[in-house]
């Protein structure tokens, strides 16, 4: 009755017995079939439809682009949920009986989702070797980090894929959405640049894997580079009561192969030269410009700068990535949670500790290549990860040298835009100088 009083405007028809094989006429009900959400944000799901007389439970939420298939029309603009699985059997109402806007919008069949998708909306997701559910024990065979892309190839129901692309993660599964229900895989037309390395420099040795390879050759131009950003200033970074050293000897430079980690830095660069293609970057000079004879693209302002750690640790750190997450465990983080680099050798050494066992004495500097693109500069303590993760800009600069004559540091929010490239093992050195 409800149903039958309702405006034509909504588009609502009176529930009737039809003979029709169209899937918007399932079991006779015109109300049955696929819809799509486009006229609200969310809509809830309940156990039982909601009425004065009988206490209904909200189980789950749609987002605005799902999708489900009426199965059953219950009265008041209600219906029972066939698909997908995760709603089976729930319930939830097409529009809002006292209102004029529909909630749902009646579409033929289901969205196709395959294609490229890119996760966005979390940090890392699973890979199976098949979709969870059923009897069958589901085992994580791979991850997937911010960033990465798939492929779609086959739809299994519940927002569950089956992936094409690419290789290392073919055949087997993937949601798109969280155990909440939010969607965190992003549809794209096209998967972003390669993330493979390419072919290797040419001072490389290896083909692949990660490598960490002793290249002592360039201890001399190492040690003009820390020489020739070393200054001698105290910050509370230090600690009080301790000694600035007047400069460093270096002891050995290892190179690091790490083909993963170089082809992740390339496909950020090259997304940062595609986001920024269309607008002008202004330049951004550092201390260690023109001391190293490597290529960098000056258009992204890329650059070579220090990070300081220990000689255990910066092997870890090599053979990886570097961890946002861990952002400010060693001192703190001034200028919102990320990687910490500087262009001073100075700078980057208050950061490093002294190693054990046969490190014993010695100290060491990660050479970085990073991609700085268009820089915010910052002289006062914050949280500025939002002027990156909005899109504005690619970096941070905190220049404290401006705000109290002691350094700048250059702050990047994501792993990929880093790749450590060296190795420095390092001695302190102290000459005519007092305990601050």
């Amino acid at each position: 009755q409800a149903l039958a009083q309702a405006p034509a405007s909504m588009g609502c028809h009176a529930s009737r017995k039809v003979e029709s094989k169209d899937n918007h006429h399932l079991h006779g009900n015109v109300f049955c079939g696929f819809y799509r959400l486009t006229g609200r944000a969310t809509a809830d799901v309940h156990d039982v439809p909601a009425s004065q007389d009988a206490p209904s439970l909200v189980v789950t939420t749609f987002s605005r682009g799902d999708w489900m298939q009426a199965m059953e029309h219950l009265g008041g603009g209600w219906v029972r949920i066939g698909s997908p699985s995760r709603a089976k059997g729930l319930c939830t109402q097409l529009y809002h009986i006292h209102g004029t806007d529909r909630m749902w919008t009646q579409i033929d069949a289901p969205p196709d989702l395959s294609g490229f998708w890119q996760l966005r909306g979390t940090s890392s997701a699973n890979a199976r070797n098949h979709r969870v559910g059923g009897n069958r024990h589901s085992i994580v065979v791979a991850t997937f980090q911010e960033g990465d892309w798939i492929e779609a190839v086959e739809d299994l129901d519940d927002d569950w894929v089956r992936i094409g692309a690419p290789s290392r993660v073919k055949g087997l599964c993937t949601r798109l959405r969280d155990g909440m229900g939010r969607r965190i895989w992003t549809r794209i037309n096209n998967p972003p640049p390669r993330t493979d390395p390419g072919p290797p420099p040419s001072s490389w040795t290896s083909a692949n894997g990660v490598h960490i390879v002793p290249d002592n050759a360039r201890v001399t131009d190492m040690q003009k580079l820390v020489s020739a950003t070393w200054q001698v200033r105290y910050t509370k970074d230090r600690g009080r009561g301790s000694s600035v050293p007047t400069g460093a000897r270096v002891l050995s430079v290892l190179r690091v192969e790490n083909h993963e980690a170089l082809g992740k830095y390339r496909c950020h660069v090259s997304d940062l030269k595609a986001r920024r293609i269309n607008e002008d970057i202004p330049p951004f000079t550092v201390a260690t410009r023109g001391l190293l004879s490597e290529d960098l693209d000056a258009t992204v302002n890329e650059m070579y700068l220090f990070h300081g750690t220990t000689p255990e640790a910066g092997d870890a750190i090599a053979r990886t990535v570097f961890d946002v997450r861990r952002a400010g465990s060693a001192v703190g983080s001034m200028f919102g949670p990320g990687i910490y680099l500087a262009e001073n050798a100075s700078k980057s050494d208050e950061y490093a500790k002294e190693g054990s066992g046969v490190f014993a004495g010695q100290y060491a500097l990660l050479v970085c290549r990073a991609v700085a693109g268009k820089v915010f500069t910052a002289q006062d303590g914050g949280d500025y990860s939002p002027k990156v993760r909005s899109g504005h800009h690619d970096s941070v600069c905190g220049d404290r040298a401006a705000a109290v004559g002691t350094f700048r540091e250059m702050i990047f929010f994501e792993s990929s835009s880093v790749y450590c490239e060296f190795i420095i093992t390092y001695l302190r050195e102290y000459c005519c100088v007092s305990n601050v």
